[in-house]
């Protein structure tokens, strides 16, 4: 697992962010992963960091995952993301 770590800068915010994996995961990856992260803070597909509230099974092999006033499926978000997860700290 390749490791690299971004710095993502915001007005008077500097947020760490570590690279769970560069290249691709495959979806099963993905979801396990999500799976474990509640309370962790994800890079969304438009670039704002949020942090994992919840994450609960859905229909099938979906799960949702519930920010501050905001759901959304894993599905759409890996499609979104073409499986690039990026965790900050």
């Amino acid at each position: 697992m390749k490791l690299g770590v971004d710095i993502l800068l915001k007005p008077a915010i500097i947020v760490m962010m570590k690279r769970e994996r560069v290249s691709e995961m495959t979806k099963k990856e993905f979801m396990e992963t999500l799976w474990t992260s509640t309370g962790e803070m994800i890079v969304m597909p438009s670039g704002v960091v949020k942090r994992i509230l919840s994450v609960r099974c859905k229909f099938g092999t979906d799960l949702e995952i519930m920010f501050k006033n905001e759901e959304i499926s894993a599905e759409k978000l890996f499609d979104d993301l073409d499986g690039n997860l990026i965790l900050a700290e």
